[in-house]
């Protein structure tokens, strides 16, 4: 359901191509504003073609709006019924003037309102996690995406409130991607906009004694990429999510000296999370000269910041803190692949020159996971 004036330029796929993926079986007709399409169509490989038939199951398929800016887009975002119709009602009286990309106003600003408006959250274990969720006009399956038990390590990363803006932003996303692709103009991405969307947009492990600017959190684990792609995946209604891999010379990290931060000879991890992830505590003066460090190497912290302010010392961060991961390891001595419990290790790139130098000089490749 969209206004008449809007539909035709705001269409998700571009009419021609619409009726192009048709011809091919690759998307269905336009029902009530919906139309099935073919996970194959966000595909990274172009060759790929899954045709979409009536019996085609739901891990074929794919519901999507038909127009960008619709009711049938805020249920896409994961909206309840109620939810998307009282929202859609609140954009038509919005002045086209005030609408956004251009004004003020942007079509999905209008649901994340409704999470950052609210003053409670959830973060622990213990809380109501799905009824929170629910609570504010969430469907239950956004609820139960984002609740999944096997990504529990990275939700708790996080509150109720974070993840639910992540997943509205990925989701979003995931449409303005197809719609870019649909379109005669649609070329691949530089490797700069990739860096871009590369940036950490929450608060990560070093946040709070890094400089203001660019962050970029990489690890050299399949498995830590995997696990966090495989979240993004459970959570966004498309099959485009992906694992970057870069391929970064010696060169580059031994010009930018990475620091380690020690976990076992030391307790500077300890001392360095419970202070960064507060993000109110003063970083000990023996730590104060990070702030400009280009890159930091440590294990991953699976506890979110309220988790860290309720700890009342560093004493009290312990390996239980720390985000672990399955990784298949070569055992010489049987000659054999052994499933392990490894710590994830992050790199956190950090500041404007070493962006630079990412973006010129290393090479980059989209991995579909």
């Amino acid at each position: 359901m969209s206004s008449p004036d809007e539909s035709l330029q705001d269409t998700v796929l571009a009419p021609l191509d619409a009726a192009n993926l048709e011809a091919l079986g690759l998307v269905s007709s336009v029902r009530g504003g919906k139309r099935k399409v073919s996970s194959s169509i966000w595909s990274l490989d172009s060759t790929a073609t899954t045709p979409f038939t009536s019996s085609s199951s739901d891990e074929q398929t794919i519901e999507i709006p038909e127009v960008m800016r619709s009711k049938e887009t805020f249920l896409f975002l994961g909206l309840t019924e109620d939810l998307a119709t009282t929202l859609w009602e609140r954009w038509l009286d919005i002045s086209p003037d005030d609408r956004g990309p251009d004004g003020p106003i942007s079509f999905l600003s209008l649901a994340e309102t409704i999470i950052t408006g609210h003053d409670e959250d959830v973060w622990c274990v213990n809380e109501p996690w799905i009824n929170f969720i629910t609570s504010l006009g969430f469907s239950n399956e956004l609820a139960e995406a984002i609740c999944d038990p096997q990504y529990d390590g990275i939700r708790f990363t996080g509150s109720a409130k974070f993840w639910l803006l992540d997943t509205l932003q990925l989701r979003w996303r995931s449409l303005e991607d197809l719609q870019d692709m649909s379109r005669v103009s649609y070329t691949p991405s530089p490797a700069q906009s990739e860096m871009d969307r590369m940036q950490a947009r929450w608060p990560s492990d070093f946040h709070g004694i890094l400089s203001p600017g660019p962050v970029y959190y990489l690890t050299l684990q399949k498995a830590v990429a995997q696990k966090y792609a495989a979240f993004a995946r459970r959570r966004s209604n498309s099959s485009a999510t992906s694992v970057i891999r870069l391929e970064i010379a010696d060169s580059i990290l031994q010009k930018y000296k990475p620091v380690r931060i020690e976990h076992d000879s030391s307790d500077m991890w300890q001392i360095i999370i419970w202070h960064s992830r507060s993000g109110r505590r003063r970083i000990p003066e023996p730590y104060s000269h990070l702030d400009n460090v280009p890159v930091l190497i440590g294990p991953v912290c699976r506890a979110d910041d309220s988790a860290m302010e309720k700890l009342g010392s560093w004493t009290e961060v312990t390996d239980r803190h720390i985000l672990m991961v399955e990784e298949e390891v070569w055992n010489e001595k049987e000659k054999v692949y052994e499933s392990r419990n490894r710590r994830g290790i992050q790199y956190a790139f950090n500041g404007p020159d070493i962006q630079l130098d990412l973006e010129a000089n290393c090479k980059m490749e989209l991995r579909p996971c």
